[in-house]
């Protein structure tokens, strides 16, 4: 998609709004608009039902919009009708909710082509509309085939609109299309169910006695229906505060981080109705956010791998500390996305995590959908953030405090408690499969001579490199320990005799080929190396480390520089 071109239902949302704008000009032209008291007064209660419409948890809108407009189209006529639903729509849903140009355009229009439709159905079949209808006309037979027919043209072009936005292509739009009408049709005919006896009553009433009688009778109902939506919000933010309370007093029994995220996606998910969430989380002094948990179906697909505040849109925003939620994150310039992406996001939030004033993280919703959190759900998730902020700051600083417990000062290896803690691990769970644990053993040749010659300034430096040197020769996958003094010990779960002997060699090779630094210049120093392996060499631990090392030994007592293979038990 081009930074320029506008996506495909865009377009057709333009084009349903403008036609139906023109033809509603076009049929409006000349024509003289009947009781206008009683017009302002149908515009001011269906905008009032548009702006007070209910908003279901699966996200349905059900609103009572429709029913002013019914006794409009039977006594008044299909014009004075259209215009009462294109104003209500822009009173009472674009303007007090700031809808995007297009949408609003859209929305006039194809309520203009379904009120203008049913206008003509209607007559063709007979009904008489405006002043000269009467009360017949308003009960009259025809009346259900007028709904049905602005019921099934207004469902088709939002339906339309709404596959053809949530496939992101028109070659996958018909299918979406189904989607959302499976997804809201029950709904809709149901809304209807309700809207069209109060429509009639109103044109009874009306009829009868006049406008003020119609919004007599539709004023109750509208009331029923706000005491209905304020019951639904409750419930919503009791389930939202509840949620925040349980994660709350979860988040303070743990201080493992793995488990403080899936808490927090777990939360997330039961929060806001999403697609996609994922925690990002301060990796280093540069003040990047790194991706920590993605909760996503097409992993592989998600389009941020990391967070710069200041650069771009969503680093703006994280640069202002500040949360926020768009209808369109590619349209914001929050992300770009994959063409290919099966489900590309549309609605997204984005909530930074802040300590001490200090931005730590940032967690992340989408949705395939534009409504990815309502303003009290961007809340709910401030408070989340405010929790998670903490947890992850404590679960951050336990990890590193048991970094520290286990790790050597000097060459930032494991230490010896860690390494005889992780070394009985490994041989309990190869153990129990029928693995073998391969143990390689390290000793420096001839390192105190450097330290009588240099001092142990310079052989403390010198250990330090070599821990490096040690760590770059061994696999991801082994553990390297500083194992006390000059000697050193590798943790090979899974691996081989073959597989460890390379690794020895490797290491060999590496600390022989290696120019340290010293005080005169540069320093060579060599390595004396044993390998042992269990079960072959060892039935434990500790009958392991002695194998090893005696095997190194033996390669110190041949001259050095070697690597010797322990002797399997007899």
């Amino acid at each position: 998609m081009g930074a320029g071109l506008a996506p495909g239902y865009r377009i057709y949302a333009w084009l349903v709004g403008l036609a139906g704008i023109g033809a509603a000009l076009l049929f409006s032209w000349g024509h003289g608009l009947a009781d206008p008291t009683a017009l302002i007064l149908f515009v001011a209660m269906s905008s009032l039902a548009e702006f007070l419409d209910v908003r279901l948890p699966t996200g349905i809108r059900l609103s009572l919009s429709f029913a002013p407009v019914l006794p409009c189209f039977l006594l008044l006529g299909t014009v004075e009708a259209m215009w009462v639903n294109m104003l209500s729509s822009l009173l009472g849903n674009a303007l007090p909710r700031r809808r995007p140009a297009f949408i609003a355009v859209f929305n006039l229009g194809q309520y203009a082509l379904a009120c203008l439709a049913a206008g003509l159905v209607y007559r063709a079949v007979g009904g008489a509309t405006g002043p000269d209808g009467g009360a017949g006309g308003a009960m009259g037979p025809g009346a259900l085939l007028l709904v049905l027919t602005y019921f099934v043209v207004n469902h088709l072009l939002v339906t339309w609109y709404a596959g053809w936005r949530d496939a992101g292509n028109l070659r996958s739009a018909p299918r979406k299309v189904l989607d959302v009408i499976r997804g809201s049709l029950g709904w809709d005919v149901l809304n209807y169910l309700v809207t069209i006896p109060v429509g009639l009553s109103m044109a009874t009433a009306y009829s009868l006695q006049g406008p003020i009688w119609a919004a007599m009778v539709f004023v109750p109902v509208l009331a029923v229906a706000y005491i209905l939506r304020l019951h639904l919000e409750l419930q919503a933010a009791h389930r939202r505060l509840t949620v925040i309370q349980e994660v709350g007093r979860q988040l303070n029994a743990t201080l493992e981080r793995e488990r403080v995220l899936d808490m927090l996606t777990g939360a997330i998910r039961r929060l806001v109705k999403c697609d996609v969430c994922a925690i990002f989380l301060k990796g280093g002094e540069d003040g990047v956010l790194h991706l920590a948990r993605l909760d996503h179906p097409h992993p592989a697909t998600f389009p941020l791998s990391c967070l710069r505040p200041g650069e771009g849109e969503l680093g703006r925003l994280l640069a202002e500390r500040r949360a926020a939620v768009t209808s369109n994150a590619v349209s914001a310039g929050w992300l770009h996305v994959d063409p290919d992406d099966p489900a590309p996001p549309r609605g997204a939030a984005v909530v930074p995590l802040l300590m001490d004033g200090g931005l730590l993280g940032a967690l992340w919703v989408s949705s395939t959908e534009a409504g990815a959190c309502s303003p009290q759900e961007l809340q709910a998730l401030e408070v989340l953030g405010t929790q998670a902020a903490v947890a992850v700051q404590n679960a951050t600083l336990y990890r590193r405090a048991e970094e520290l417990s286990v790790t050597d000062d000097l060459t930032g290896l494991y230490n010896h408690r860690y390494f005889t803690r992780q070394l009985q691990y490994a041989i309990g769970q190869c153990g129990s499969r029928g693995e073998t644990v391969a143990l390689v053993y390290v000793d420096l040749d001839d390192l105190g001579n450097y330290n009588n010659t240099y001092g142990h300034v310079v052989g403390d430096a010198l250990l330090r490199e070599f821990g490096q040197t040690l760590r770059s020769a061994v696999r991801e996958i082994d553990v390297p320990t500083r194992y006390g003094g000059d000697e050193f010990a590798v943790i090979l779960a899974g691996a081989s005799r073959e597989e460890a002997l390379a690794v020895a060699e490797r290491i060999r090779a590496r600390v022989e080929a290696h120019v340290f630094d010293g005080p005169d210049g540069p320093l060579r120093i060599t390595a004396s190396i044993g390998v042992a392996v269990f079960p072959e060499d060892a039935e434990n631990a500790t009958d392991l480390v002695r194998a090893a090392d005696q095997a190194m030994y033996v390669a110190k007592s041949e001259g050095g520089n070697r690597v010797v293979c322990a002797r399997a038990r007899s």
